[in-house]
């Protein structure tokens, strides 16, 4: 009853919902600005040191290695995926692996299942 007596305080809109629609919505309306060599690096170099790896076989550790040989090809690599919408499909798929929980390790729900993707 109290929420009826509120529900009737608030005022009436005068709009129909129809006209909050954009109906011709502006496709380039996110602007991402591309990326560099530079910033690259700087997002390699703060990555933890891990030698785990995803189904592509490149670590943390291994891509802190060769970081300079790879920045310049993966900067225009970000930047066609970000200029296109469109992320390359072997950077979409995951590793699962298993991770023991506790206790009888011969038990299937004491694992925990995680997913390592690309580090790229």
């Amino acid at each position: 009853m109290i929420l009826m007596l509120l529900a009737d305080k608030i005022p009436k809109g005068t709009k129909s919902f129809k006209e909050y629609i954009i109906t011709n919505p502006n496709v380039n309306s996110l602007y991402l600005v591309p990326t560099s060599s530079d910033e690259v690096l700087q997002i390699i170099n703060s990555l933890k040191s891990k030698r785990i790896t995803a189904h592509d076989g490149i670590s943390t550790r291994l891509l802190k290695q060769i970081q300079f040989a790879i920045s310049t090809p993966l900067t225009v690599i970000l930047n066609k995926s970000l200029e296109n919408g469109e992320v390359p499909a072997t950077l979409k798929l995951a590793k699962v692996v298993p991770i023991y929980k506790a206790k009888d390790n011969y038990i299937f729900n004491k694992y925990r299942l995680v997913s390592l993707l690309p580090c790229i």
